[in-house]
């Protein structure tokens, strides 16, 4: 089996579903198959480029197709990648903002089938439309209804055979439209190491004012961020209840974000500000994977900046879990505007914050071993395209 992915962009480290199509790709062709890339509206790419990455002694045929090029002639050089490589699927990665500014993919709608043809069809929905939560604004409500019908125009128009989504809401609202997907969970970006980043870390959060060493590491709670935080991330009641419990038990509390914040920054420099006297904040920005994986091992916990109705779709907190790290997560302000029962994830290590975190924080600060989950991700998703059971209700 032969598979064709499709995405938006393939800039590494620049798009998050980028990086996980390059990993999905890959650990397919550990499995044995065939796999070839291509992205068609890559803001990083300033000119075709095609070349081949190489692994496990195979060759994966990539193709990067710049958003400024008009949508016929990326039709035309994908259709020359896809008559040499005889897919015989093609998935394709679907955020609909990664294909256009405004998430609305008619260009998508209207050339994609003319490379379609021939090969059964997967998508993966990493993202749906906008506006369907509770107390969505008029403008998002507006967007979001243009967003759905081409979404559901590009299901009608490629039929597809298999659907996924890494998250409950996606898949409810799907179904809610008479498209059936199933869950496939999201790994993680970063590759795990055994290291740990007590040499390099500790001196830089003693530069920070925090009096950290190998010998009084149980004195202190290390509170990691991982990538970018909304500007809208509200910080309580978490901080306050943080604070409680370090006081329970005797303990100080370095805030420390690692990754690029995106438009939080501003928010974090004013949250180092007004918690100054109760915990130490230190922003360690942009590392290499090798070093993120070594934060990760060496801190009490994460905090997840999504909201709980979407934090399954989030590559941060996968890859922190993935880590063994336990995850508070802070917000649950967004309920599906439509009648839907209540969504839960069956993540052991993720947490709601409760008025009884104070409390309960021992309990919550256990890691489990760490483990990827990239090899199990893919050997579901290879069962499910040979079972081809996952059907579009038409």
């Amino acid at each position: 089996m032969k598979i064709a992915f499709v995405t938006s962009c393939l800039e590494p480290e620049k798009d998050g579903v980028g990086d996980y199509t390059y990993l999905l790709a890959q650990e397919c062709v550990k499995h044995g198959y065939g796999c070839c890339l291509l992205s068609i509206n890559d803001r990083f790419s300033p000119q075709v480029s095609y070349f081949d990455v190489e692994m496990n002694g195979k060759k994966i045929p990539v193709l990067r197709l710049p958003a400024h090029l008009p949508w016929s002639q990326r039709i035309a050089h994908a259709q020359e990648l896809f008559a040499a490589f005889q897919a015989s699927w093609l998935s394709l990665q679907f955020v609909p903002y990664g294909f256009q500014d405004k998430g609305i993919v008619f260009n998508l709608c209207r050339w994609l089938p003319q490379i379609s043809r021939g090969q059964k069809i997967h998508i993966m929905f990493h993202e749906l439309w906008i506006g369907q939560t509770v107390g969505a604004k008029l403008n998002q409500r507006f967007i979001g209804s243009i967003q759905k019908f081409f979404i559901l125009w590009l299901v009608k128009q490629l039929q597809p055979d298999v659907i996924h989504s890494s998250n409950a809401a996606y898949i409810q609202l799907l179904k809610q439209h008479g498209i059936t997907a199933g869950r496939l969970p999201l790994f993680g970006n970063i590759p795990i190491t055994e290291q740990n980043a007590n040499n390099w870390l500790f001196p830089v959060l003693q530069t920070a004012g925090l009096e950290i060493t190998e010998g009084n590491r149980e004195q202190f709670w290390l509170v990691g961020f991982f990538g970018t935080l909304q500007p809208i991330w509200p910080p309580e009641p978490l901080f306050t209840y943080l604070y409680q419990a370090a006081q329970q038990h005797h303990k100080k509390i370095a805030m420390i974000s690692i990754g690029r914040l995106g438009s939080g920054k501003n928010l974090w420099e004013d949250l180092a500000k007004t918690y100054a006297s109760k915990f130490t904040f230190l922003q360690l920005g942009n590392y290499p994977a090798e070093q993120v994986s070594a934060f990760l091992n060496s801190i009490d916990v994460g905090v997840a900046t999504s909201p709980y109705l979407l934090v399954e779709k989030s590559g941060t907190v996968a890859t922190m879990l993935e880590h063994g790290l336990p995850v508070i997560v802070n917000r649950d302000e967004v309920r599906l505007t439509l009648h839907s029962s209540p969504i839960e994830t069956d993540e052991a290590q993720l947490y709601k914050m409760e008025a009884n975190l104070p409390d309960k924080i021992s309990e919550y600060l256990y890691r489990k071993p760490a483990k990827s989950r990239l090899t199990t991700t893919v050997s579901k998703f290879l069962e499910d395209l040979h079972c081809s059971t996952l059907k579009v209700s038409h």
